[in-house]
């Protein structure tokens, strides 16, 4: 007999290893906990309509703890879970005539290198008298936090960032003095009927059928969408060849703008801009060309590349053309972040570079200030790592992984070695000082500080 329960045991083991997903487990969000109370007179919901495409059973995958993608839940039903956290803001209305109804277009959760984002679609509608449903509201929302790599973390921010969303949709369907004064009406069925999927029309002038790409600045999300560029005046831009490059028209570039006394700054302040032809979109640091797409626009990321043509991670130096790790982004116009996302099928992707927190990219720069006069200084991240060399008004660029500490070396003339202990983030760029002569030869300094050194370098 115990020979028959340990093989059942072992068969049941090795058909549970062997079926798909088996690795995948669901985690389930938190309970929702509202981050401020709701402003006085707002209608409450008496209803929730779960209207998005296929009803998927997740709402999006975490990717944090380094166990691979994990589908992200509610451990009870969608609607009666969100039904009770929105009456929880604002009791329903005892009225009669007055049932408010939310229909639920769209709900999902992403992680991105840097943050978490939610993202909600939804219609409210006004029961009328004829028991057909009005609609009196639209809105499309979406809130973002920052992230570390600890799974349970990742989904206290999840649930923050959906108890926003729910707040400020509450916000805006409740508000009866916004409402819309005739909308279209519906029939329950209609009401509960899933939201279709077409193709996405042009609903933005920047997808509109040969619109005119203008050269200069997008400061914002909003001025890109609505295809309004400025300060084309001030727009300088240099292109390079990119050695990472997938086609023949793929190359870098470096936007630059003039300030009133003519000098020549890098633009780091935009969200954006077009060089005519063109449009790019400033993310982690780098400016990446905006391909269209039926609804949004992509882009492809590509390795972090420093003067020399050499891509610097721990372990070695490697020639760029040996290396081309990518990840394609997307943008979705509707949203009003503008933030970039991986969409779920590539975050569900094995060789992801995201299913692992340590291999998101990182930024470290170790600048040397021209004041800081002497012989070349000998930096290096590991003992094992042949030594860069730093002179003043120089900068190095590395990208160490993530959320792993790190002991720069700086060889100091006289043959001794200083040394400083860091922990590099995605989350932010790591700026180190050089000073081979002071008594603190390598010191961090804070990011603006840091970057605005920097950019005085290449100025």
């Amino acid at each position: 007999m115990t020979k028959k329960l340990l093989f059942l045991g072992l068969l049941l083991s090795c058909l549970t290893l062997a079926r798909p997903g088996a690795a995948q487990v669901v985690q389930y969000l938190p309970p929702l906990v509202a981050a401020h109370a709701m402003p006085p007179g707002l209608v409450g919901v008496s209803r929730v309509v779960d209207a998005r495409p296929s009803s998927p059973p997740t709402l999006g995958y975490s990717l944090s703890g380094g166990a691979g993608p994990q589908p992200v839940t509610f451990a009870q039903p969608l609607a009666p879970t969100l039904l009770a956290f929105l009456q929880q803001q604002v009791p329903p209305s005892e009225i009669p005539g007055r049932e408010l109804v939310m229909r639920l277009t769209r709900l999902e959760l992403e992680e991105l290198k840097l943050q978490a984002v939610a993202r909600l679609e939804a219609e409210f509608y006004l029961m009328a008298p004829d028991s057909s449903y009005q609609l009196v509201a639209r809105c499309t929302e979406a809130a973002q936090r920052p992230i570390t790599g600890r799974r349970e973390v990742s989904l206290i921010v999840h649930s923050q960032n959906l108890s926003d969303v729910l707040q400020r949709a509450l916000n805006t369907g409740g508000n009866l003095t916004q409402w819309l004064p005739n909308g279209p009406r519906r029939s329950n069925s209609q009401l509960q009927a899933p939201k279709s999927v077409g193709p996405a029309g042009p609903r933005w002038p920047i997808l509109a059928e040969g619109a005119t790409r203008r050269p200069g600045f997008y400061r914002t999300f909003d001025d890109f969408r609505n295809n309004r560029p400025t300060e084309a005046d001030r727009l300088e831009v240099e292109r390079h060849p990119n050695s990472n490059a997938e086609r023949a028209d793929d190359y870098g570039v470096a936007p630059y703008y003039r300030e009133a006394n003519g000098r020549r700054k890098p633009a780091t302040i935009y969200w954006g801009f077009s060089d005519g032809q063109h449009a790019y979109i400033r993310f982690d640091f780098t400016y990446y060309r905006l391909l269209p797409q039926p609804g949004g626009f992509m882009f492809d990321t590509q390795a972090k590349l420093r003067s020399t043509g050499a891509l610097y991670v721990m372990g070695g130096i490697y020639p760029t053309a040996s290396i081309k790790p990518r990840e394609r982004y997307e943008i979705d116009l509707d949203a009003g972040t503008g933030v970039p996302f991986l969409p779920a099928h590539h975050a569900l992707n094995p060789q992801s570079q995201l299913l692992n927190p340590q291999s998101r990219p990182t930024q470290l720069l170790i600048y040397r200030p021209r004041s800081a006069k002497g012989p070349a200084a000998q930096i290096r991240l590991a003992p094992d790592q042949p030594a860069q060399s730093l002179a003043a008004g120089e900068y190095l660029q590395f990208s160490p992984p993530a959320d792993q500490p790190l002991t720069v070396r700086v060889q100091l003339a006289g043959g001794g070695e200083a040394t400083l202990p860091i922990l590099p983030t995605a989350e932010t760029a790591v700026y180190l000082q050089c000073r081979p002569g002071q008594a603190v030869p390598l010191q961090q300094v804070k990011v603006e500080v840091g970057a605005a050194a920097v950019s005085r370098l290449v100025d």
